[in-house]
């Protein structure tokens, strides 16, 4: 299992999913699938950019560039491009597994799902955005060594934050694979 009871991977639902019909495997199947394929792309296009940032900031650095300024920029780009990376997972998440998946379930999309996970998304994400705030404020003083310290730690908010959305959605479609279990028991 994963976190919170939760598995991590969309497609280890199924095991818990008694009664579900070989269409409805299909669709899992199809939208975990979509969503691997859809995450590696954004996952290889942050890496390309962040290749090309490291590069970037070789040449500025050896230039006779303001340093301030760069060490500015790159806070700022790093911190804003994480609440960017955040959004595209939490979209590919939704409309890759979320949607297609509950919509399989439309008379089940109505059930109640606990809000915990969705809160700590919430609360990550404006945790990260006003760190990254306090940040860009403190490397405008030229209060540097902080200013990186609290970008590294935005990122690991926004991560945390996408790691509670999945644990959200995921425990969405448990919730209504367990309606489902109950709705059509074996006779």
């Amino acid at each position: 299992m994963g976190l919170f009871g939760i598995p991590l991977n969309f497609r280890d639902l199924l095991t818990l999913a008694n009664n579900l019909s070989q269409d409805q495997k299909d669709v899992i199947n199809k939208s975990d699938d979509e969503y691997i394929r859809a995450d590696m792309n954004s996952l290889y296009g942050t890496t390309l950019l962040m290749l090309i940032n490291v590069f970037l900031l070789l040449f500025l650095i050896n230039d006779k560039v303001d340093r301030d300024k760069i060490i500015l920029i790159e806070c700022l780009f790093l911190s804003g491009f994480g609440l960017i990376m955040l959004v595209i997972r939490v979209w590919n998440i939704k409309f890759y597994i979320l949607e297609p998946v509950l919509n399989t379930w439309i008379n089940t999309r109505q059930q109640e799902v606990s809000k915990k996970t969705f809160f700590f998304t919430v609360f990550f994400c404006l945790i990260g955005i006003i760190l990254m705030i306090v940040g860009a404020i403190l490397v405008v003083s030229s209060n540097f060594v902080i200013s990186i310290l609290l970008t590294a730690i935005t990122y690991v908010t926004f991560i945390l934050s996408a790691l509670s959305y999945r644990c959200h959605a995921g425990s969405y479609m448990l919730k209504v694979i367990e309606y489902q279990n109950n709705q059509y028991k074996p006779v």
